[in-house]
């Protein structure tokens, strides 16, 4: 049997209250009848930080010791250097990326720009075994809607693109060139009406000390 089968996915909050809730995840293959879960997330309210792009959790708890889950470890950190935006214009770019999950996850903000005007990114990821591919969600300020990307990591490159839909074409990629330990480069794009792929941004970006 070739024929591809849809794969649903659901978030479920529990145990909420005013300091704390549960968010759990599941997959089905069969239209619902039955669920797979890959992880579980626990919250309590925290105080505010001064600077949510440059600070946040340090603490490394491993449960997830797979050697697949940790190949992004490389873009762990701060980074500060410079976006090509569509337009051509260059614009200063930061960014801070740091374990979730006990180490079974990420979690990126990104800024492009500076002031009232810039672009800011939000990014959580993970290696789903049950999908043998990693699974990413974004949220882009400019457009106030939350993407699933999957993709395969090789070494010192990603790829990462939105599911084909049904006319067959993915609608975004974010294709990581380089992955090393002092330096960053990627660069998110969509696709056309042509069925090319048009960069959004382009980012070079160095780890800060």
């Amino acid at each position: 049997d070739t024929a591809v089968k849809s794969v649903l996915v659901r978030f479920r909050f529990s145990d909420i209250t005013a300091n704390s809730l549960r968010w759990s995840d599941g997959t089905s293959r069969d239209g619902g009848q039955t669920w797979a879960g890959s992880w579980i997330m626990d919250f309590t309210r925290r105080d505010s930080l001064a600077d949510p792009l440059l600070n946040g959790p340090t603490e490394r708890r491993d449960r997830c010791t797979f050697p697949r889950i940790h190949g992004m470890d490389a873009w762990l950190g701060e980074w500060q250097g410079e976006a090509i935006l569509a337009s051509g214009d260059t614009v200063p770019a930061r960014a801070r990326s740091y374990e979730i999950l006990g180490g079974c996850g990420q979690m990126d903000f990104i800024e492009l720009g500076q002031g009232g005007d810039a672009v800011k990114i939000y990014r959580v990821r993970t290696f789903q075994p049950d999908l043998d591919r990693w699974v990413e969600y974004r949220l882009d300020s400019r457009q106030g809607i939350i993407q699933r990307l999957e993709g395969s990591v090789e070494g010192s490159t990603a790829v990462l693109e939105t599911p084909e839909s049904e006319s067959g074409k993915a609608r975004m990629r974010t294709r990581w060139t380089r992955i090393a330990p002092d330096s960053v480069e990627f660069e998110t794009a969509e696709r056309s009406a042509s069925g090319g792929w048009v960069p959004l941004w382009r980012l070079s970006l160095a780890r800060e000390d």
